[in-house]
């Protein structure tokens, strides 16, 4: 069979347990933006998170390569509408409200052509929600030290396994997004997680120590990850299509600043 210039190769998002955590976190850092009714999630795998979202919006459409997560996504959630098909092969009938890429961009082969296809296939004023592990999160940085990985933008042996193809870093994600034609609402990181994630379930699993009087050991990390983003287990991005807001992606292309006067605060309009 030819190779396909974007693709998403057969994996899962089949939920291993720390992950389930992370996915937690994930959900509603996707949800406090995502609108509908109409909502592609690309990459859907299993269905696991497809299921959340059909909990908030009445028109869901799924998308992956894998037949047999495709099958199994079916048996999860009812009431969406699943595609069995590669990205790049992929044309909406209709355009979207919003666009969920959660896991996926590190995946493809050709991520900026995967932006430029989703600029596309949104409404005006649609949603795009991007998030991938980030290249320079605080584990990978002391894997960096401890001699275990050779560059945070390396990909190891490991990273490969999964079916990863990038490493970014939230600049990456800001210019990719940018250059596809979005404007800007967010982005940033979230979670702060400093082992590997079955070190982290363990952890998890056997602190005695956990419920204190503020708030649970795992909410505490995700609160430092936003507020050390650099460091952050997840990073991601909030777009959305609007001429409204290109003023943004000159400042991002450049990689200066962008001065807190000139983030557009207007309502996203419906």
């Amino acid at each position: 069979m030819a190779k396909m210039k974007i693709g998403i190769p057969e994996w899962s998002r089949t939920i291993a347990p720390f992950e389930g955590v992370l996915l937690n976190y994930q959900m509603d850092n996707a949800l406090k933006v995502l609108k509908g009714p109409r909502v592609l999630e690309v990459g859907c795998g299993d269905g696991t998170t497809t299921k959340i979202l059909c909990r908030s919006f009445p028109d869901v459409v799924g998308i992956d390569s894998s037949r047999p997560a495709i099958l199994e996504a079916i048996t999860k959630c009812e009431n969406a509408a699943f595609i069995h098909k590669a990205i790049e092969k992929f044309t909406p009938d209709k355009p979207f409200d919003s666009i969920l890429m959660m896991d996926v961009l590190e995946h493809v082969r050709d991520p900026q052509a995967l932006l430029n296809k989703a600029y596309s296939w949104l409404k005006p004023n649609g949603i795009l929600v991007v998030q991938c592990p980030n290249a320079e999160s605080l584990n990978r940085r002391i894997g960096l030290k401890m001699g275990l990985i050779k560059g945070l933008k390396t990909l190891d042996a490991a990273e490969k396994k999964k079916g990863h193809k990038h490493l970014f870093d939230i600049h990456d994600l800001n210019q990719m997004t940018a250059e596809a034609g979005f404007g800007w609402l967010s982005s940033g990181g979230f979670f702060l997680k400093p082992l590997p994630n079955a070190k982290m379930m363990r952890l998890v699993n056997d602190m005695e120590w956990q419920e204190g009087s503020g708030m649970s050991f795992c909410d505490a990390l995700n609160e430092i990850g936003g507020e050390l983003d650099d460091y952050a287990n997840i990073i991601y991005v909030h777009s959305i299509k609007n001429p409204d807001y290109r003023m943004v992606k000159s400042a991002l292309l450049s990689n200066k600043p962008l001065p807190l006067r000139e983030i557009p605060t207007k309502p996203v309009r419906k």
